[in-house]
């Protein structure tokens, strides 16, 4: 595994273990730039080929390849997201107003459209209508449900 993640130019930042079940979590840092994909002896993985688009989420085959580290300042991944709830709210910087999204705005409009679409379905109906204290609710993620769980608090 340390053979991998160094071929991959992963740099370990710690390891952690859990003080009541002993499970342990190493936690590892993605390169910021180019420098050591291009420095490394051997390439393997690969580094993936130009007309493999790293934004591609759909439909689309997955190869065992590395992509490169986006460089151009309105490239997605350049730059850090806004910060906590913010990027809930904002359109993200790569969003580009050519760009058309799902309703047929242009991207960074459609974003607004459906954050205040889906900020008015949670309001009308999941955060009044259930009849939950939503303060004893916590979102939690549980890798053994299929998309994840909802955990409330004790």
């Amino acid at each position: 595994m340390t053979a991998l993640t160094k071929s991959m130019c992963w740099e370990l930042v710690t390891i952690k273990k859990d003080r009541l079940n002993g499970v342990g979590a190493a936690f590892y840092r993605k390169p910021t730039s180019n420098e050591c994909y291009e420095s490394r002896g051997r390439q393997q993985p690969p580094m993936c080929s130009d007309d493999d688009d790293a934004n591609a989420a759909w439909y689309v085959r997955l190869n065992a390849c590395i992509h490169r580290v986006p460089t151009g300042a309105a490239e997605r991944g350049a730059r850090w997201p806004a910060d906590w709830p913010r990027r809930v709210r904002a359109p993200p910087n790569w969003l580009n107003t050519s760009q058309v999204g799902v309703y047929g705005k242009a991207a960074p409009e459609d974003f607004v459209a459906d954050y205040q679409h889906w900020r008015r379905v949670m309001d009308k109906s999941y955060l009044n209508g259930l009849g939950v204290d939503w303060s004893r609710v916590r979102n939690v993620m549980d890798m053994r449900a299929a998309y994840g769980g909802c955990s409330p608090r004790r």
